[in-house]
């Protein structure tokens, strides 16, 4: 008895839909799904663009001038404020090219003494 009420349904509407369908004409009927379906469909998202992080350093070469003509261990030894980088470069030493506005380079002749000091 319930597969019969089913199909009674489904024919009932089967018959409703087809006589849209007539009604309107196929084309129409395949646009105004179409139309419908869009107006269904979620919004996309907008691009989401995170927040530039902000060092809480910002290297200023000349502060670190002090460190001109001391040793490396010298530098070892001392205590930076949070949030620097400091970077220790020998001679013929690889670096990376990136720049990073935290960070304090310290450039070493062949025997370990500080000669220069840049930021990046």
């Amino acid at each position: 008895v319930q597969d019969e009420n089913r199909n009674r349904y489904s024919i009932t509407f089967w018959n409703v839909e087809m006589n849209i369908v007539r009604s309107i004409g196929f084309f129409n009927a395949i646009t105004a799904v179409g139309l419908l379906s869009a107006c269904s469909q979620a919004a996309p998202e907008q691009p989401f663009a995170p927040p530039i992080d902000q060092p809480a350093f910002t290297c200023k070469a000349a502060d670190f001038s002090v460190f001109i003509g001391q040793t490396e261990a010298m530098l070892a030894a001392s205590r930076f404020q949070r949030g620097v980088i400091i970077r220790t470069i020998k001679p013929g030493q690889p670096v990376t090219m990136d720049y990073s506005q935290a960070r304090v380079n310290f450039l070493l002749d062949r025997n370990g003494v500080i000669k220069e000091v840049t930021c990046g």
